[in-house]
């Protein structure tokens, strides 16, 4: 995004039906996004870390949002923010570099999330 116009991003957003990134102000492109049954935003958070900046307007715009994180030792955890609500947490290095994402684990939610878009296109 960092290298497309203003223009070109709100576009690109506007054709996004699951959208995917560090907890950061990139997720506020969310507006631009059709809310439909299959529009998700995944946050990925450092481990232990939560904020719902990017739920509340999620849950506001009719997306669904999850909160995924990793604490590099093979737990995942996948929180469905819109029906569970831990504390919010800002641990050290919140805004860091150092945030681990598992794969799999995305892959999985993604296909949940669009399973019967293609029937109902």
């Amino acid at each position: 995004m960092e290298l497309m116009t203003k223009e070109e991003q709100f576009a690109l957003a506007g054709r996004t039906t699951v959208m995917l990134g560090v907890h950061g102000n990139g997720l506020t492109h969310q507006l631009w996004m059709d809310p439909t049954p299959f529009s998700t935003v995944i946050e990925i958070f450092i481990d232990q870390g939560l904020n719902y900046d990017y739920a509340l307007p999620a849950q506001v715009l009719g997306h669904k949002h999850y909160a995924l994180w990793s604490d590099g030792a093979g737990k995942v955890d996948v929180l469905d923010t819109v029906r569970d609500h831990p504390p919010i947490n800002w641990p050290d290095e919140f805004h860091g570099t150092n945030i681990r994402v598992d794969g799999p684990t995305v892959v999985n939610v993604i296909e949940e999330r669009l399973q019967g878009w293609r029937a109902s296109v």
